[in-house]
């Protein structure tokens, strides 16, 4: 069900993805679904959300600029850090969470999906202060925040995705900066 919904959603929004991508994406549902039953990482009731957003999380890559490194603020469960390292398997992913309970959860899906592009950190991303050449984070923060929390992580190159809801987008489309602003139906990007 998952699989198939994930070929719709691709197939109608011309993402194209390859089958690796969507063996890793089958297998981390069903370990999300496994931990999820004692350890309450997400709130995905349904293979249809959990598609879904996983779709959600990649479809960035239709209109982002090519990237070689990216540095996922707050990871949690997983969104969008390990769905782009499946579609994008030959860029560095580093995963920063400080929760116990969500590091151990995203080390695991890396080993036991032996992801090699992928690098968990249980710590605060203001301690990065490696360069990226994209920085993406979901329901972390506002803007601002994220932005003074990165700082050691940017250079003048470096990218912002980040994934955020009506409010912020709102918010974003008032101000006068030069942020590209996308709109799907199941997200909303902001890349900076």
């Amino acid at each position: 069900m998952l699989i198939e919904s994930l070929r719709r959603l691709c197939d109608r929004y011309d993402v194209t993805l390859d089958e690796q991508f969507f063996e890793y994406s089958c297998e981390f549902a069903r370990l999300l679904y496994e931990w999820n039953k004692t350890h309450s990482l997400t709130t995905f009731k349904t293979s249809t959300e959990l598609a879904q957003n996983i779709f959600n999380a990649v479809y960035p890559i239709k209109f982002l600029p090519d990237f070689n490194s990216c540095l996922d603020v707050g990871s949690g469960a997983g969104f969008p850090a390990l769905p782009l390292a499946f579609a994008k398997p030959k860029t560095r992913f580093v995963l920063t969470e400080p929760k116990g309970k969500k590091y151990a959860f995203l080390e695991f899906v890396k080993i036991t999906l032996s992801l090699q592009n992928v690098e968990v950190l249980k710590e605060r991303v203001e301690n990065v202060v490696e360069k990226f050449d994209l920085i993406t984070s979901r329901a972390v923060g506002s803007k601002d925040i994220l932005m003074k929390l990165t700082v050691n992580a940017m250079d003048k190159n470096t990218k912002m995705l980040l994934f955020k809801g009506e409010k912020e987008i709102a918010k974003e489309e008032n101000s006068d900066n030069s942020a590209e602003i996308f709109q799907m139906p199941f997200g909303n990007y902001i890349l900076l």
